[in-house]
């Protein structure tokens, strides 16, 4: 939620936002209409960035709500989600983790890729490490320090089917499909 709107990756209904100033009432105030099919989404300064499967990442502009418009693309095949930290976008795909400079939202470009062999499907971003949901691979937990050279500092086997994922402090939580979810600590990893 974002200035009481929020923002709804619909698959091949693209990004659709709602008005949630009244939240017994919420309705739609605006879409587009992406080529792929939106499956993550993060606003940050009045852009949207939309995983957008076979179509990369997305870069939308929703200063006016009503009349979002694409002003950005970064090819990424298989983009499953999506999360910003200062002047990088970090997008789950494919192979792995792709970082995206998005310092001029409409000329994105890849700063470093980290490929480990699996899918990733979710990711989440928290100080120096982004931890990517990777499937039967479980967690992988990639230091961004240096954004040219990310590299795997740990993982953890979740035993399933990791799709999702996200921190608060020094815990990790990850949905790993049948086996429900993972609370997880790291001690030695330093989460700010």
């Amino acid at each position: 939620m974002i200035n009481n709107y929020a923002y709804l990756a619909a698959d091949w209904s693209g990004l659709r936002i709602i008005d949630i100033s009244n939240v017994a009432a919420p309705f739609e105030v605006g879409f587009l209409d992406t080529d792929g099919f939106a499956y993550g989404v993060v606003v940050r300064n009045s852009y949207a960035y939309v995983a957008d499967f076979y179509d990369g990442l997305r870069i939308i502009d929703v200063s006016d709500p009503s009349e979002p418009f694409e002003v950005g693309f970064f090819p990424c095949d298989l983009a499953e989600d999506v999360a910003v930290r200062g002047n990088y976008a970090y997008v789950a795909y494919g192979s792995g983790l792709k970082i995206v400079d998005i310092s001029d939202p409409s000329s994105p470009f890849e700063a470093g890729f980290f490929n480990y062999g699996g899918y990733a499907y979710g990711i989440t971003v928290n100080g120096n490490y982004a931890y990517l949901a990777a499937g039967y691979l479980g967690l992988q937990i990639i230091d961004i320090n240096d954004p040219s050279q990310p590299y795997k500092v740990s993982s953890y086997d979740t035993g399933d089917y990791a799709v999702n994922v996200t921190t608060n402090g020094n815990y990790i939580y990850v949905a790993d499909y049948e086996d429900g979810l993972y609370i997880l600590q790291h001690n030695y990893i330093e989460v700010t």
